[in-house]
């Protein structure tokens, strides 16, 4: 198939590797780099244009999808990775084409973390052919909206860039008791405090944020920068022993991406508990889940201390996302599908 996708290829990677797992497909796959036509503004005007979703960046943005559509051969698949800024008419105007217009979204504007900037995209929610989101719990607020077909597609670990540490890694080379990589959402500060101060487990953050919400004190001890993508990111999920993972309650999330990419990078997974989650890693056998923050230091307190289970864990985790189908190019060949079932592509 012919595939348009329109997304930010930023530093994170994960829009690049869902283009990357389509041309590994077979798909002839272009690419339109939304960072390109909306290049990053200074705080107040960004502000600004998240709230009135209007600007040239936003003009440019819809001209260029429009403009791509329009040369020949047409294009079986227009995706669009959370498409804020694009407008109804040319969601219109890229169907008339014949190709199924896809919105990828991987966040929920339906869920209670109230993130501006929605209004756009509720307004051209009923004119995508086909919605794709993360986790199936708003399917019906989608359709309540008026989406013509919903379904969920379940995060992934990118072979490439989620791989277990050579052989020669030890034990040793484990410097990290407990880690987590992610942004401050809905308790987890709380939630981090309580491991620290009431149950005295060292801690590592890495992630955006955590200074508007630690104290100067608490980030000394626990914070150690910001986001980590890549070989940083795969090498934070080496040297930690037990690897930390939360849900975003307010997107209503079942599970995070990055627990499939700790258990692809062969770490051992210590997650909060959801029916996905155990849907997916087996507890106490491929991951290890816990409920509250009672029960995850006692889980810590319970493995810290017993390598040979963290590695057992560790790799049967490993194995079950590589054999169950948990990789990107999987993932993208089942959304794939499903999204050209009635057409016939």
């Amino acid at each position: 198939m012919r595939i348009l996708i329109c997304t930010s290829f930023g530093a994170e990677g994960v829009a690049r590797f869902r283009a990357d797992a389509m041309e590994r497909l077979g798909h002839d796959v272009t690419r339109l780099d939304t960072d390109a036509l909306m290049p990053s503004l200074p705080r107040p005007a960004n502000w600004l244009r998240v709230r009135t979703q209007s600007g040239p960046g936003v003009g440019a943005l819809n001209r260029a999808l429009i403009a791509a559509v329009a040369a020949p051969p047409p294009f079986d698949v227009v995706w669009c990775d959370k498409p804020l800024y694009v407008r109804p008419a040319t969601v219109r105007r890229l169907r008339v084409t014949g190709a199924r217009v896809v919105s990828f979204n991987p966040d929920n504007p339906f869920g209670r973390r109230n993130d501006p900037g929605w209004g756009l995209f509720l307004k051209a929610l009923p004119e995508y052919s086909v919605h794709v989101l993360n986790t199936a719990e708003s399917v019906a607020d989608y359709r309540a909206a008026g989406a013509q077909r919903v379904f969920a597609m379940p995060p992934f670990f990118e072979p490439s860039v989620h791989f277990p540490a050579p052989e020669e890694w030890s034990e040793s080379d484990r410097d990290i008791d407990v880690s987590f990589i992610g942004s401050p959402y809905d308790d987890r500060p709380d939630f981090i405090r309580s491991l620290w101060r009431d149950h005295g487990i060292r801690l590592r953050l890495w992630g955006p944020r955590w200074d508007r919400v630690l104290t100067a004190g608490e980030c000394a001890a626990l914070w150690s920068g910001g986001p980590a993508y890549g070989e940083a990111y795969r090498r934070l999920i080496w040297r930690s022993k037990l690897s930390l993972g939360f849900v975003t309650q307010a997107n209503r999330d079942t599970y995070a991406r990055r627990w499939f990419e700790v258990a692809g990078c062969g770490g051992c997974l210590l997650a909060e508990r959801t029916a996905d989650g155990l849907a997916s890693f087996a507890d106490g056998e491929e991951a290890l889940f816990f409920t509250g923050t009672e029960d995850c230091a006692a889980l810590i307190a319970r493995y810290l201390p017993d390598a040979p289970a963290r590695a057992r864990i560790a790799r049967a985790g490993r194995r079950r996302a590589t054999e169950a189908g948990y990789d990107t190019v999987s993932r993208v060949r089942a959304a794939l599908q499903e999204i050209v079932a009635e057409r016939g592509c």
